[in-house]
């Protein structure tokens, strides 16, 4: 039986293909499982590229495609093994991979004599070699590639070229197909953060809080890993950019940030909420709080198509040197000079946006097209985040304490349309009175 969406992944291999330069051939190396300790290993994830070409999901693959106006693909994958799969679960095999996948020829990947000669035919009279020149499987492709070319009539290849750039133009612009997954992810992921809002009480820990975010997202349908390590930090924690959770307990009149987006069929979602522990923002918090809340809000509005993405940082960088000026973090002058010249960067230190997709920092260059001759602008099927912040650190000097260690970010996940954008991050709750409101009716439910 083939895969769900059978003729989409063909279409993409196709499109790939057709993308190539005159006798060309690119290798795409899928994942290898890794070993956590001992023999135990990782979770398996695919390799993103991999995933976005064939949604083969089995470790140790190989895809090759051959230029042409009917491009073919070629896997190479674990055999069948009658004895292994009573370990590690059922494996498609070669004929599985051409009847379910749609690949023009399959091979295994065990036999050096099928390897070398198969190898000899995609690379015989081929001019442009792909492959990820910057990663080290990359490396190791070229070797095997240049071993093989003795097998052929002899001669290299002129030019070895980078596939990831190219790949990574394709996976910029979100089909419809992709656009529903991340819109899945989203979905599940803001009802997480918006159920926890109810749950969170001082007294828990960070991982506490952690494994009810995980429950959400696996019990409505999330993959069984997070789309990358989630962020609970409560209290001066949240101003540790990329805080790990720990048993540090969560304190009556602590801010909570959670920085957490599950993954659905490999797509990841990427949200942040801060909120009180306690149901109610103390005024130092609140004024933080909107500062954050309305430079997202700006920066939101700038993410639409023909608007560089620097533009949306900037925006946001100006209304929280403003914001900051107002409250008198910041010494009060021209706040677009003021911004320009960074002097948000002590309270705002990273950027606004990055691209998000099957990795939650996708594929794809922010600042040039493929072909280095025009900026890159935002299109109608690029889904990016917008998620500013404020971080006050515990021991900054000459600052009023009562602003010391008040960390908050607020971040969404937000599709370019043609009309402007469409936040897949909708859901979970971010104006102040919702939250409160909500977590006030946790309370009651609680009795507390």
């Amino acid at each position: 039986m083939a895969i769900k969406n059978y003729r989409v992944y063909q279409g993409r291999r196709a499109r790939l293909g057709a993308m190539l330069e005159d006798k060309g051939v690119i290798f795409i190396q899928g994942a290898k499982t890794a070993l956590r300790n001992s023999d135990i290993e990782y979770p398996f994830r695919q390799d993103s590229n991999l995933l976005y070409l064939t949604e083969w999901n089995e470790p140790n693959a190989l895809l090759v495609i051959t230029d042409g106006k009917h491009p073919r693909s070629t896997l190479f994958c674990n055999p069948k093994d009658s004895e292994k799969e009573i370990w590690t679960g059922k494996r498609f095999g070669p004929e599985g991979a051409k009847k379910s996948f749609g690949f023009h020829h399959a091979f295994p990947n065990t036999d050096a004599a099928t390897l070398n000669e198969e190898f000899a035919r995609l690379l015989r009279g081929r001019r442009v070699v792909y492959c990820p020149m910057e990663r080290e499987e990359g490396k190791l492709l070229r070797e095997v590639v240049e071993q093989c070319l003795h097998l052929t009539d002899g001669r290299k290849p002129l030019l070895f070229l980078d596939s990831e750039r190219l790949i990574g133009e394709m996976r910029l612009i979100k089909d419809e197909v992709e656009i529903a997954q991340m819109a899945r992810a989203a979905r599940i992921s803001t009802k997480a953060h918006k159920d926890i809002l109810s749950i969170v009480r001082h007294g828990m820990t960070e991982i506490e809080l952690e494994a009810e975010l995980t429950y959400s997202f696996r019990r409505a349908g999330g993959d069984p890993c997070h789309a990358y390590t989630p962020i609970i930090a409560t209290g001066k924690n949240a101003c540790t950019l990329h805080h790990v959770s720990t048993h540090t307990r969560i304190k009556n009149g602590d801010l909570v940030l959670v920085d957490a987006g599950c993954e659905y069929e490999g797509y990841a979602s990427d949200i942040t909420r801060t909120f009180p522990a306690n149901g109610k923002f103390a005024a130092e918090q609140r004024a933080i709080y909107e500062i954050v809340f309305l430079a997202q809000r700006a920066a939101i509005q700038m993410a639409r198509p023909g608007e560089p993405l620097y533009v949306v940082h900037n925006v946001a960088a100006r209304v929280i040197t403003e914001g900051l000026m107002e409250i008198g973090l910041l010494e009060k002058r021209d706040a677009v000079e003021a911004s320009l010249a960074g002097a948000h960067r002590p309270f705002f230190p990273h950027n606004t946006s990055h691209w998000l997709g099957l990795d939650v920092h996708d594929v794809g260059d922010y600042t040039k097209t493929a072909d280095g001759k025009r900026l890159r602008v935002l299109e109608p099927g690029m889904v990016i985040t917008v998620e500013p912040g404020v971080y006050i650190q515990p021991n900054t000097p000459g600052i009023d304490p009562r602003w010391l260690g008040i960390g908050v970010r607020i971040e969404d996940d937000v599709l370019i349309t043609k009309d402007g954008n469409r936040i897949l991050s909708a859901g979970a709750p971010k104006e102040v009175e919702e939250i409160e409101a909500i977590m006030r009716h946790g309370r009651r439910r609680r009795g507390m």
